[in-house]
């Protein structure tokens, strides 16, 4: 319900599977479920985890959340400095991220960090289309990005990001778009965990805040089989219509 005060939204899809009956969900921020707003338009103060751990994702500020818009958030970029602040940073070193977004913008946006300078997970590094950035520990990927064959739409289209890291030091990272590999590269999965803190921006103020709406987010602490994968893939996919 937009712009009716706090309010609550309890409506989900309905589907026989769920990414919580798969071991390692470590938080699920999901459409339009358990959303928790203020004012007129409605802005996000929470938003609650739905993997059962209760990490909720809370505007840390009152002042500057995203706008409840599609059954989830619209960040408004570095002018507005929207962020969500999750009760407990999230530490993982293997990882499977599943994020519904839609962009606005190419510029360094930050999907999810714990902070600018150390951890960091963002798409349009350095203003490309293309370019997609992890830094874990205070260390770069090798190479120290993504280079997607798929560019970040900017017209409103919702796109699906997989972000996958697996055990190893090679060839162990991988960036899918709407389902389709786009690029592998390598990273020390054991000695660089990585700390999430905060959704759409790098800080509680709002640092790199993203620039668009991102619809869902969900993060295991596993690099998921590949069955399971398209499960949750597909699951998020027949909710939100993002590829055909």
């Amino acid at each position: 319900m937009l712009g009716l005060g706090n309010s609550i939204v309890t409506s989900g899809a309905p589907s026989e599977f769920l990414p919580n009956s798969i071991s390692g969900l470590q938080l699920w921020l999901q459409n339009g479920v358990g959303i928790t707003t203020t004012g007129d338009p409605a802005t996000i103060t929470q938003w609650d985890d739905s993997s059962g751990n209760g990490n909720n994702a809370d505007g840390p500020d009152g002042i500057y959340n995203p706008i409840l818009e599609d059954g989830g958030g619209d960040w408004q970029g570095d002018s507005s400095v929207d962020a969500l602040d999750l009760d407990s940073v999230i530490t993982v070193n293997e990882f499977h991220i599943f994020m519904a977004i839609a962009s606005d913008t190419h510029s360094s946006n930050n999907l999810l960090a714990n902070s600018n300078t150390t951890d960091f997970l963002r798409i349009g590094q350095g203003g490309s289309s293309t370019l997609h950035r992890l830094k874990a520990n205070n260390a770069f990927t090798s190479p120290a990005q993504w280079t997607a064959t798929t560019a970040i739409a900017t017209d409103g289209t919702k796109q699906l990001l997989e972000y996958e890291r697996a055990s190893g030091t090679s060839n162990n990272c991988f960036l899918r778009i709407n389902g389709n590999l786009e690029s592998t590269i390598g990273m020390d999965t054991a000695a660089n965990p990585f700390d999430i803190g905060f959704v759409g921006a790098a800080s509680a103020t709002g640092t790199g805040s993203f620039n668009g709406n991102i619809y869902e987010v969900l993060v295991y602490n596993a690099s998921l089989s590949a069955a399971d994968a398209a499960n949750v893939r597909n699951y998020i996919n027949s909710k939100l219509s993002i590829y055909s």
